[in-house]
């Protein structure tokens, strides 16, 4: 399984605004990346259970 990015640290609650926007950006960036990854990997075990399901009849 690919290996999921990690969200980034939190800035300090006395921050910016301009920072916090900035930390919610970069967190949604990173989350549509996992989404992705997590949509590959179940594409891939689905066509691998398709596969396995097609030899095991043939058999």
């Amino acid at each position: 399984m690919a290996k999921l990015k990690k969200l980034p640290k939190r800035p300090k609650q006395s921050a910016s605004l301009e920072a916090w926007k900035k930390w919610e950006g970069k967190c949604n960036e990173v989350k549509k990346m996992n989404d992705c990854i997590l949509k590959a990997e179940a594409e891939k075990k689905k066509i691998q259970s398709k596969d396995f399901k097609a030899t095991s009849k043939k058999k």
